[in-house]
């Protein structure tokens, strides 16, 4: 029995199922701010910052902010850097088979809106909700806007996940969640079914909490073909 056919059985059918999904670090294959800060930061001063997220003295609010308050960079070099960001290669098959399978699917992200539109388009991903930050341009500094922070958010970050599942779930639906990190956490908790890798799969594992590992999206949509495969839901969308 391969991983996939032993998982069938947990996630649910795909009428009743709705996906969320992490973007930096799950749908592509590196962190865009990440990229940023390293290349563009003023001067090393974000290490500390992020540091000091990494150890859970701070939120992803005061972390986010004050990296990008550090970033200059030019219109031209940032299109450049977006432009060369790639994608996981299962992202294109997974988000056909569930446009195909008509399973509503909502893009998570504590990165930027944009960056996400632009990544995807170029991808021929297209039509998918997507919830994130967004920034301001003043020149070559950027201004972090946070439309769905909770300032009640118990993980104090600039996007608050659980919020956003709450507000867009749907009645008689039961959650998928995709996600890599920390920022998962909380969204991850909430869920019916956990694909996790990385930084959320350890913080999973240490709390006890059942996840299904994956390594790319691949995993994951073959994990969900196979399932609804086997319910008798019809055939696949994408890879075979």
């Amino acid at each position: 029995m391969n991983s996939e056919t032993k998982h069938a059985g947990l996630i649910p059918p795909r009428r009743q199922a709705q996906v969320w999904i992490d973007f930096d670090g799950t749908i592509t294959e590196w962190d865009m701010i990440d990229e940023l800060v390293e290349r563009y930061a003023v001067d090393d001063s974000w290490r500390a910052i992020e540091a000091a997220w990494h150890a859970g003295r701070i939120g992803s609010l005061e972390c986010l902010r004050g990296i990008f308050d550090l970033i200059r960079i030019s219109d031209e070099d940032l299109n450049a850097c977006l432009d060369g960001g790639r994608l996981d290669p299962g992202a294109a098959a997974l988000f056909g088979r569930l446009a195909a399978w008509q399973v509503p699917v909502t893009i998570l992200s504590d990165g930027v809106d944009w960056f996400i539109s632009r990544l995807l388009a170029r991808a021929g991903i297209r039509n998918v909700c997507v919830r994130a930050n967004t920034i301001r341009r003043h020149g070559d500094r950027m201004e972090l806007v946070c439309p769905y922070r909770n300032p009640e958010c118990e993980a104090d970050a600039a996007h608050c996940k659980c919020g956003s599942m709450q507000a867009l779930g749907l009645p008689g639906r039961r959650s998928i969640y995709i996600g890599d990190g920390r920022s998962d956490v909380c969204g991850a908790r909430r869920s019916d079914v956990v694909f996790a890798k990385s930084a959320l799969a350890a913080c999973l594992e240490k709390e006890g909490r059942p996840f299904i590992p994956f390594r790319t999206l691949e995993d994951v949509d073959e994990a969900l073909a196979v399932a609804w495969r086997e319910a008798g839901e019809g055939p696949a969308a994408g890879r075979n």
